[in-house]
């Protein structure tokens, strides 16, 4: 781990539940910088599902994702 994971270990916990994965036990407060470079829209979360979107990411890294098509229309319809 670097530096700035340690520091993000370090959060202030609270007892609650976990937005993504449903269970009672100690979560973080995720903040929007957070959120975003984590590609997620929880707010709460547990450490193991910290990991795990942190891990998801980096795995997402290595191997080349499919570019996003955009939709081309059917049938075009003129409206009065």
């Amino acid at each position: 781990m670097n530096e700035h994971e340690d520091s993000e270990r370090t959060r202030k916990q609270r007892p609650g539940v976990c937005h993504r994965c449903g269970w009672t036990r100690p979560v973080s407060k995720v903040g929007r910088a957070d959120r975003k470079s984590l590609s997620t829209s929880f707010r709460r979360l547990c450490d193991e599902c910290i990991d795990d979107l942190r891990r998801q990411r980096s795995a997402g890294k290595s191997t080349d994702a499919p570019r996003k098509t955009k939709l081309r229309v059917l049938r075009h319809r003129d409206v009065a």
